[in-house]
């Protein structure tokens, strides 16, 4: 701001250097620039002229105001004359150009001259909306009661300020010079606060580039139009429909209500109007969705893509697909495989095939445990695959936590599986050069075209064979990041790099659902299985000790099912047993270990077996003696009588009298050597008693036998 010093009107080189001209250019555009020019008019009677040598710290270079040229002047202010009213009030609106940084219309952010517009004119009536305040209090203090003309004088102070904005401010501004629609504007603007004054600045139809289309109804019936008919129509033919519609020579429905269409609440449009809307992207993808028969290539055009890092380790992910070899077997037929590709090591890891996809999801599954088992490895943590085929599985085997940590399951999304790239490199790689090789019907190359070569059968053996061949030579091939892995396969890693937190395998949610289901029972700790013998077990080996005891409580003598899955050799690889017709797992079963019974014979690893065998018998046999002996013995003794009474009775039961056969007569032989003697009888005598001396108290005789039998029994010879 100009000041006097010395009685005379200066200002500091930093003003001067900072006032700029209409056009928003600085007059001067450094120091040295006005150095020089104060240097060529140093000795002259006009120009621009220093006062005092000033410079250096706290000692500023004060320049002569009234050498300045009038632009120069206008430009800085000169405080000599009367400044205008607004500029006590107005200001750049910080606020505002914060708000117009981050608005955004239908075709993006705003432009810098859009913006730099609607910021003047925010602060200008900012500005306003301030001096009407100021004036409606100097008015009252002053005891003007009416405010009649108060609008209109705080709007003519507006306009009179355009000129003063522009020269000191480089700015213009884009507000109506009718005093009356600036009135408006100005009672409008105030009335709102915070962003509302902002977005009230901002004209309703910039960025729409479709203004001609006047209602979001019309915007609606052209792609409804466009979408709903069979035959797919283009959008000329939409257009003409349109036109023929506002006629009364089509009539339209709508499906979901039964409204019929009123040509009268539409307007008329025209062709490049339609054509234009609906070929922008947010029309296309809508309508395009519905109508496009090709998903993936739907998806291709409209839905982006994520970008996602290699895994460091095998087994942090598979994918896994299904796939048919670009080969007849027969006329038009081709077979079916079914693979898991793991992304990590980029090895293949499972693979079954079949002349259907019946079952062969199921057996996929259980190979790929077979084969994992085989190798020692677990299972990977997350999987990846299409939902056609595995969503049997979606709330068993393949819910999170159960064969996988984590499942993505993509439904109908072919770049959403990483081995899709695989199956496109097999088919255009080796694939591609061997004899009856199936081209792509509309394939974009001309070197994947068919040609007008006959296609020949190939038996199935030996395509299968074949693609079984490509999976070997694929793993046993260099692993792409070689700088990572020199001089490794891809088996190689897969083997080397497994990622440590993997998981066990998961028998108990694989089995039941993938498993063979067999019934049998438990006889002697021991379940027979395949034609073999099955000692009872948990954690995956036999148990003995209380915890085989706890399991012969559950299953001893018991209808069982048992879940069970073979491994490549055809043996029992894991068994699970459950109570007939149970859904809780009991334990498990293991095979019988064998062990030689010449002892000259047997092994380290016989002896290992014969030591686990006599453990899991002698863990029985101690059950037995044990509850043997605490069993205590007793004496019971039944007094109950097997009748009610003794009313029916059989005469002469002990006479023989009923037996029909007759009764032998016995010979009776004398010893050798003895004579015939007769036997004199000798008289007794019969003494006559009472009849009652030979009573005796039946409770009485009872009681003395009952002592006898327990003396006998605790005797220690009994």
């Amino acid at each position: 701001m100009p000041q006097y010093k010395n009685n005379i009107l200066v200002v500091t080189k930093d003003e001067l250097l900072s006032a700029k001209d209409e056009n928003g250019n600085p007059f001067f555009g450094n120091w040295e620039c006005l150095r020089k020019t104060i240097y060529r008019y140093e000795n002259k009677t006009y120009g621009i002229k220093r006062i005092g040598r000033g410079g250096g710290k706290g000692n500023p270079v004060y320049i002569s105001f009234d050498s300045l040229s009038s632009e120069m002047q206008d430009a800085i202010g000169d405080p000599r004359k009367r400044e205008h009213i607004l500029m006590q009030f107005f200001e750049i609106d910080n606020d505002a150009i914060e708000f117009f940084n981050r608005f955004r219309t239908k075709n993006g952010s705003l432009e810098d001259e859009k913006k730099r517009e609607y910021v003047t004119n925010a602060s200008l009536l900012t500005a306003g909306v301030r001096l009407i305040e100021a004036r409606l209090i100097e008015w009252n203090s002053k005891g003007k009661t009416s405010v009649r003309n108060l609008y209109p004088t705080v709007c003519n102070d507006l306009l009179s300020f355009k000129p003063i904005l522009k020269k000191r401010f480089q700015r213009d501004f884009s507000l109506p010079e009718s005093p009356k629609r600036l009135i408006e504007k100005l009672r409008q603007y105030q009335s709102l606060e915070g962003d509302k004054r902002y977005e009230y600045l901002v004209n309703g139809q910039y960025g729409n580039k479709n203004a001609t289309i006047k209602t979001e109804r019309q915007k609606s019936l052209l792609e409804s139009m466009f979408m709903s008919q069979k035959h797919k129509p283009t959008p000329t033919e939409v257009a003409k429909q349109y036109d023929a519609f506002l006629s009364g020579y089509v009539e339209v429905i709508s499906c979901n209500t039964g409204e019929v269409y009123d040509p009268k609440e539409f307007g008329k449009l025209g062709l490049s109007t339609i054509t234009s809307y609906l070929a922008e992207w947010q029309s296309k993808i809508a309508t395009y969705n519905k109508r496009a028969g090709n998903r993936q290539q739907f998806i291709s055009n409209f839905i982006p893509y994520a970008s996602m890092l290699q895994p460091e380790y095998a087994g942090s992910i598979i994918s896994v697909d299904d796939r048919n070899p670009p080969f007849w077997y027969a006329k038009g037929k081709r077979m079916w495989f079914y693979c898991a590709y793991d992304i990590g090591s980029g090895a293949f890891t499972t693979w079954v095939y079949g002349k259907s996809k019946e079952g062969i999801i199921s057996d996929f599954y259980r190979q790929m445990v077979r084969n994992y088992a085989e190798w020692g490895m677990r299972l990977p943590a997350e999987i990846e695959c299409e939902s056609s085929l595995n969503s049997t599985f979606r709330e068993t085997l393949l819910s999170e936590g159960a064969m996988f940590r984590y499942v993505r399951i993509e439904a109908n999304k072919a770049r959403g599986k990483y081995i899709e790239r695989v199956w496109e490199m097999q088919r255009y790689g080796k694939e591609k050069e061997r004899e009856g090789w199936l081209a792509r019907p509309n394939s974009l190359r001309e070197s994947n075209q068919k040609s007008d070569e006959d296609i020949p059968i190939i038996p199935y053996e030996e395509i299968a064979n074949n693609c079984l061949e490509d999976i070997v030579n694929w793993n046993n091939s260099a692993h792409p990041n070689q700088e990572k892995y020199p001089g490794k396969t891809r088996w190689e890693v897969f083997l080397e790099n497994q990622h440590p937190d993997l998981k066990p395998i998961n028998w108990s949610m694989i089995l039941p659902y993938i498993g063979y289901k067999t019934e049998t029972s438990c006889k002697a700790g021991t379940i027979k299985l395949q034609r073999k013998e099955f000692f009872l077990g948990l954690n995956g080996k036999i148990s003995t000790g209380e915890e085989l005891i706890s399991l012969m409580e559950l299953v001893e003598g018991k209808e069982l099912d048992v879940y069970w899955l073979d491994g490549n050799n055809g043996e029992v690889l894991r068994a699970l047993v459950y109570q007939r017709g149970g859904n809780h797992m009991v334990c498990e079963a293991h095979i019988k270990p064998t062990f030689h019974r010449a002892k000259i014979e047997q092994t380290a690893q016989d002896r290992e077996n014969m030591s686990l065998v006599m453990s899991y018998i002698q863990t029985i046999n101690g059950y037995i003696s044990r509850r043997k002996s605490e069993i205590e013995k007793v004496l019971v003794i039944d007094h109950r009588d097997a009748t009610l009474n003794q009313k029916f009775t059989i005469p002469g039961i002990n006479t023989g009298r009923y037996n029909v056969d007759p009764l032998e007569e016995v010979e009776t032989l004398p010893e050798p050597g003895m004579e015939t003697a007769t036997l004199k009888l000798k008289p007794v005598e019969v003494l006559e008693t009472p009849e009652e001396s030979f009573k005796i108290d039946s409770k009485e005789f009872q009681m003395i036998d009952k002592r006898g039998l327990i003396s006998r029994m605790t005797s220690s010879n009994y």
